[in-house]
């Protein structure tokens, strides 16, 4: 069954974004932004994912926000606007608005270029603001001084609101695309420096205001004007050197004691952008922009400014690199020196360089790491290829590859035809056309790619005339060993330089880089090495570095990489490496010509798609279509591309299952594939680490079977034969698995696989959209193929290929594990596992074996279920049932032996692996064995579903037990030929309806609700039986066995309790089980009380409509399209079969006002009430509160009405029932209890009690259950009940209440004193006067007043005395 998805897995929505104001402009009122959407979203193209955007659907919104905002922001905090009303003012929801704007934002997160047409909308006023501010900030400052009050108390926050939506538009779009858009004008300088100057001592309060005006300052500083031409000398800045600023020890060792006075602005700027280069936040990013931006300067190149900066950089790094707590400044001046060297002059930076290489090692002398830190690491490296590229000036190269035809438009030429085919695939026809005109293009291309090498040769000793050819080599070397680093980042940024040093080569360096990468890929390597060069040899062949006569020893490699696993311990990496690989694959298809490739193009095709299918990892498998896809479409001649493709996308691959089982079976039917799969499979994925990979490659053998049974028979059977017993564990457990799908799947019976219904629904599938529901359904290609693949996989090969040699092998095999003692030690779950699937799987394919095999085989299927270990339990029990009922088709004597073995062991036996492993057993002889002994196994389950004496009590047995009664059923069919009888009939539904009640407890918790659960399933699919036979055609076929009245009725009552109770899981099993009874069986199954009410409950059309009111009332908190899908789906009634959907009884919210109206209904209100008891007096909050509140609206509903006095007289005699049938029993006592006191605070049930003797009744079933108790948990229960029975004003009773209080208040447990203080207190003060009078009421509360309750060590004869003087109570003699 599929359940509908829970609101777990919803996505909160802001809540802000659902709200509305009034504009500050006139053009009225602001809808709610899903009011103003809707129109707009109506219109999106339905094949566009959920989180797909084909624009910016809040344009409106952001716009209209944006002006409010900046209005808002100008009137109060720059110049108050005289258009605008101080109410007005007073009610705009300023933050709620930002926020806003700043979820808009962020939801363009993945698809950011769409924010490019409206940001000038939002930027341009909201800079204007700021701009405004800045400038008056600055004015006013200087009035009162930078270190007056002002400037500490001015209220800053709408302006670091304001600016945060241009922060959150830095953060999604990338500053380089926003810097563009702030004012640059020279006036706007001061003022940002100074407010950075100022605020320099809120270093993280407010740093992403901060980082905004540095990134505008970047683009100021650009003005074509000299600084001193612009300065006011009003930013002279007294500031620490960065590098000491959070070092006071240091500041006194270099006698530095007070900031220093910067004179000049030239000064200011450069040690404002070192002391933000200090910062543990994204200042550091915006402080190095600046200070490229400003060493960028003609004016400042003309000085030795830049100079002086790197000295002072690299002596800062030299003393503090090493310095964990100075990482921050040290990664902050790395960055800053990138920055630089990105946009400087090449003639200042060789001046400078012999000054950083010594900072460019990668190891010292002693061959550790000079710096551990990986952020450094990564902007050392990026450094190097910077310096690189200042040494090497950008030049063309002749001798690097171009493929021939860059231009779409001069493909589509040579490629347009009848068929959309060929304009992916060139015919032959058009190749031979154009032959001529490509030979002479070649030749040509050839002629001048010799006068460009001629040309690079003659100025070759010129361009490196510059050039310190053993500092380059110190920086290639350094960045090839950063190819090596255990960090991602660091391979990739070392790749990325390698790629562009290389281009700027000579051939014959190049060919030297080439051959050092190479080197990379040797076995000993880590995954880590292997990644870096995969990373590199992709850089390499995108830009044309890496030739074609380097491919044949590149594409040995490149195979290696694609199926790249090492085993570390109990787990294996190489995701990464094989990830690259793809990228590697995907570069090629679109750096190569088809001529180039083509001599690979069928082992590529093979290696490629079976990562595609079968690899572990899903970014893998979908790296690898895409790189796919790209061969398809660029090269054309990959076997079969456009069939593969169409079923092998995004969607359809990302499920792993869907992959190994259905995308790659239609994937190898294409012949050229087929074997390479079998291979890959049967001797590379059957010995993965990964156990579920073991058995999808096996199921996937299985399906491949009928495709080419010769060689799986011959070849690949044989070859797993010669592994069952190997050292490794993975090896002998892969080949077991192997074996045994290949029999299944050679026999015809490959649905019989042995991952056959672990295909389950998920998250995945419950977010598609509808059209990609549609995607990953079969397309054309593959309904055609399985129409062929249903006729061929239901044949018989395994009598006909098999030989002799290889059934002995095969059928020996157990034996010779036996033999090897591999049941035992290290793996040998893991043996016994795949031993009863080879069991299974040499009985459905019905191999003729001996006797001394079947003995053999028996023996071990024994072994097997009396194993501790559920899963080996569970598989015997499986082999068990198909091996029975292939060689046990007569009850002989030496088969019956193992029933009565079992029969006499399942019930007595100590050992509880022994009672579960024979009870499973008992349930999978084949007929013959069961009509033999039906009787005494029927009996045997029967006091196996008793509960027992705590030693051997085990509930896993009783619920084997109860599961065994359906497969009985299931076996011996309840049609007119049955052997059960009436009598036997009814027993295995009272036994059902027995265990309904096992509420066993054990250090896991309510363990019995594994039983109740498997009780209620067991009924639903016995009843489905019992209606499909009464519904056969034939009357003579359909069952003699009947179902009464009292028996459904009792059924519905039990399930009816267990959807009341307060177990998630259990709610969830009752509910569906009624659904499907209510909706599917109701028409067939006997009448009983209330059928037609409860039917109009659980139909199908109710539950629709419940599901749609739920999803009404999250609209509000949740943005989603799970629900939205769902209902769609479910609106469609072709998509939907027998239980497709379940309402989510298991959440609160949703059952519980369900149930509660129920209680009205007589037959069913004593087992609700017990039920909802439970779940009311929980400790759960979320179940008390929604249980709590459907029972408070059902007593305040039925109170309006004429059958109040009934309906409340009904569930009060039922309370007190349950209370004197469970007395005693903490599980039902305290939560009734509870329940009591949330039903005596209600004013209808107060005033319904006063009438009658109910609340004389349950004070003494009260005063039973307290009395001698040591429970600390059953007397608080009851502190509240008894206090709510005083309002009842009961004078007969009215003085033992107080006697019972007063012997609760003076209790040994302090907290439980204190609950009944409280409790009392709460009452005196509510309705002291009206049952006690004015002033007794106010004496007890003085006498509760003057204690501490909670103090441990007390006597209480003064406040007994007084308690009894106060209430005039006698003290009763003992």
């Amino acid at each position: 069954m599929a359940y509908n998805q829970e609101s777990t897995y919803l996505d909160l929505k802001k809540q802000v974004h659902n709200f509305s104001y009034e504009s500050l402009f006139q053009e009225g009122q602001i809808l709610e932004g899903k009011d103003i959407l809707q129109d707009q979203q109506n219109e999106l193209h339905e094949g566009v994912s959920q989180n797909t955007y084909l624009f910016v659907q809040e344009k409106d919104i952001l716009q209209a926000d944006v002006k409010n905002v900046c209005l808002y922001f100008r009137h109060t905090e720059i110049e108050k606007q005289s258009n605008l009303k101080e109410e007005q003012i007073k009610k705009f929801p300023f933050t709620m608005i930002t926020e806003r704007l700043n979820y808009i934002i962020q939801k363009y997160q993945e698809q950011p270029v769409l924010l490019d047409t409206v940001m000038d909308h939002i930027i341009l006023p909201l800079m204007e603001e700021v701009n405004l501010y800045l400038q008056k900030f600055m004015k006013e400052s200087l009035q009162h001084g930078e270190d007056s009050e002002f400037i500490l108390n001015k209220n800053q926050q709408s302006f670091h609101q304001l600016i945060s939506v241009v922060y959150m538009l830095c953060k999604v779009r990338h500053y380089k695309h926003i810097n563009k858009f702030f004012p640059h004008e020279v006036k706007d300088l001061e003022p940002v420096v100074y407010y950075l100057i100022v605020q320099r001592a809120r270093q993280t309060e407010i740093w992403e205001t901060k980082y905004v005006l540095l990134l505008w300052m970047s683009i100021i500083i650009l003005v074509p004007f000299d600084l001193v031409t612009i300065d006011s000398q009003h930013m002279n800045m007294e500031i620490f050197d960065a590098a000491i600023v959070n070092n006071p020890a240091l500041r006194k060792q270099q006698g530095v004691s007070a900031p220093q006075k910067c004179k000049g602005i030239t000064n200011n700027l450069i040690e404002i952008g070192k002391y933000y280069l200090n910062s543990s936040t994204k200042l550091r990013e915006a402080s190095s922009q600046f200070l490229s931006n400003f060493f960028a300067r003609t004016d400042i190149q003309k000085t030795s400014t830049l100079y002086e900066f790197i000295e002072w950089a690299i002596k800062t790094v030299q003393q503090f690199e090493k310095d964990p707590f100075s990482i921050n400044l040290c990664a902050g001046i790395y960055s800053s020196i990138v920055e630089i060297f990105k946009i400087g002059q090449r003639r200042e930076f060789l001046k400078i360089i012999p000054l950083l290489i010594p900072l460019i090692k990668y190891e010292d002398e002693k061959g550790k790491k000079i710096v551990e830190n990986t952020a450094l690491r990564h902007l050392k490296c990026k450094l190097a290829q910077r310096i690189g590229m200042v040494y090497l000036r950008p030049r063309p190269i002749a001798w690097a590859y171009r493929r021939g035809n860059n231009s779409l438009l001069e493909n589509m030429k040579k490629t347009i035809t009848d068929t959309k085919l060929q304009t992916n695939v060139q015919k032959v026809e058009n190749k031979s056309n154009q032959s001529a005109a490509e030979a002479n293009k070649h030749s040509n291309a050839t002629e001048k790619s010799a006068q460009e090498q001629a040309i690079d040769l003659q100025n070759s000793q010129q361009y490196f005339e510059d050039v310190d050819q053993e500092k380059l080599e110190c920086i290639i070397d350094f960045l090839l060993e950063c190819l090596r680093d255990k960090t991602t980042v660091v391979r990739w940024s070392a790749a990325k330089g390698i790629g562009r040093i290389t281009s700027r080569l000579d051939i014959s360096m190049a060919d030297d880089i080439v051959n050092a990468i190479l080197d990379l890929f040797s076995p000993n390597e880590t995954e880590d090495t292997w990644h870096g060069g995969c990373l590199t040899l992709g850089e390499l062949s995108r830009r044309g570095l890496l030739l074609p006569s380097r491919l044949k020893e590149v594409f040995p490699i490149l195979y290696k990489a694609l199926h790249f696993d090492q085993n570390q311990g109990n787990y294996s990496v190489g995701a990464n490496v094989r990830d690259s690989a793809c990228y590697i694959t995907w570069a090629f298809a679109r750096a190569y010509d088809p001529e180039v490739l083509q001599p690979y193009v069928e082992e590529l095709a093979k290696n490629l798609l079976i990562t595609c299918l079968y690899d572990r990892e899903v970014n893998c498998r979908r790296a690898a279509s895409a790189a796919f896809q790209e061969h398809v479409g660029r090269q054309g001649s990959f076997p079969h591309g456009i069939q593969i493709l169409t079923e092998a996308d995004y969607f359809t691959l990302g499920l792993r299952n869907n992959a190994y089982l259905n995308i790659g079976l239609y994937v190898s039917h294409h012949k050229v594939y087929l074997r390479s799969f079998i291979e890959h499979l049967a001797f590379s994925k059957l010995r993965h680490q990964d156990i579920e990979l073991r058995r999808l490659s096996a199921s996937a053998l299985c399906l491949m079977t009928s495709l080419d049974p010769e060689f799986m028979i011959k070849d690949v059977l044989r070859g797993l034969l010669n592994y069952v017993t190997h050292d490794t564990v993975e090896i002998r457990h892969g080949a077991l698995y192997g074996i045994a799908e290949i029999l299944v799947g050679a026999c015809g019976r490959s649905d019989l696989h042995n991952m056959k219904g672990e295909m389950k629904d998920s998250v995945f599938l419950k977010t598609l959209s509808s059209n990609e529901r549609k995607l990953i359904k079969a397309g054309e290609y593959m309904s055609k193929f399985k129409e062929d693949y249903e006729v061929t996989r239901y044949q018989n090969n395994i009598n006909i290929l098999l030989g002799e040699d290889t059934l002995a092998t095969v059928l020996d095999v157990v034996n010779q594990i036996e033999k090897a003692r591999l049941f035992r030690g290290k793996g040998g779950e893991f043996m016994r596992v795949a031993v009863c699937r080879l069991i299974e799987a040499i009985s459905i394919s019905n191999l003729p074996a001996k006797a001394v095999h079947l003995k053999r085989y028996m023996d071990t299927l024994e072994e097997c279920l009396k194993s501790f270990i559920d899963n080996i339990q569970l598989s015997a029990s499986k082999a068990l049932k198909i091996f029975s009922a292939t060689y046990h088709t007569e009850p002989k004597k030496e088969f019956n032996q193992y029933v009565t073995k079992f029969i006499a062991s399942a019930s007595t036996d100590l050992n509880v692996a022994v009672t579960r492993g024979y009870t499973l057993g008992l349930s999978a002889f084949s007929p013959s064995l069961l009509k033999a002994n039906l009787p005494e196994i029927l009996r045997v389950l029967g006091e196996n579903c008793k509960t027992k004496s705590k030693d051997e009590d085990d509930a896993d047995t009783r619920k084997y037990a109860v599961n065994a009664f359906y497969k009985i059923i299931a076996i011996l069919s309840l049609d007119s030929n049955t052997c059960l009888s009436q009598e036997q009939f009814n027993f295995i539904f009272d036994q059902c309806k027995l265990v309904m009640g096992d509420y066993t407890m054990d250090k896991r918790g309510d363990i019995g609700s594994i039983v109740r659960e498997a009780s209620m399933v067991v009924i639903q699919n016995i009843l489905k039986k019992w209606v499909s036979s009464k519904q056969q055609e034939n009357e003579e076929n359909r069952t003699k066995l009947e179902i009464s009245t009292e028996l459904m009725h009792s059924i519905v009552c039990l399930i009816l309790q267990q959807l009341s109770e307060k177990i998630d899981r259990v709610r969830l099993v009752a509910g569906s089980v009624l659904q499907e009874i209510f909706d599917n069986l109701y028409s067939v199954l006997p009448d009983f009380p209330k059928k037609k009410e409860l039917q109009a409950i659980f139909n199908k059309q109710n539950i629709k409509s419940l599901v749609q009111k739920d999803e009404d009332r999250m609209d509000a908190f949740f943005e989603t399209e799970v629900i939205k899908a769902e209902l769609t789906h479910f609106s469609n009634e072709q998509n939907v079969k027998i239980n497709d959907f379940i309402f989510y009884w298991n959440q609160p919210h949703g059952v519980y006002p369900i149930i509660a109206p129920l209680l009205q209904l007589a037959e069913y209100n004593y087992y609700i009430i017990k039920g909802l008891c439970v779940s009311v007096g929980g400790i759960t909050e979320s179940v008390v509160k929604h249980s709590l509140g459907a029972l408070t609206q059902f007593i305040s509903n039925i109170s309006k009405t004429q059958h109040q006095n009934e309906v409340f007289q009904l569930t009060f005699e039922n309370i007190i029932k349950i209370l004197n049938e469970y007395a005693k029993e903490e599980r039902i006592i305290i939560p009734m209890f509870k329940t009591l006191d949330f039903m005596f605070e209600k004013s209808e049930i107060q005033e319904w009690a006063k009438t009658n003797s109910y609340g004389e009744k349950i004070f003494e079933i009260i005063c039973k259950e307290i009395k001698g108790t040591k429970s600390i948990l059953k007397i608080p229960s009851c502190v509240g009940l008894v206090v709510g029975l005083m309002n009842l004003q009961k004078e007969s009773i009215q003085n033992d209440m107080l006697e019972l209080i007063l012997s609760i208040l003076t209790h040994k447990f302090p907290k439980v004193r204190k609950a009944m203080s409280d409790k009392l207190y709460l009452l005196l003060l509510a309705s002291g006067e009206d049952l006690f009078g004015e002033e007794k009421s106010d004496a007890c509360i003085e006498l509760l007043m003057e204690r501490d309750w909670l103090e441990e060590k007390q006597t209480f004869e003064e406040v007994e005395q007084k308690f009894r003087d106060i209430f005039s109570l006698t003290k009763k003699s003992d």
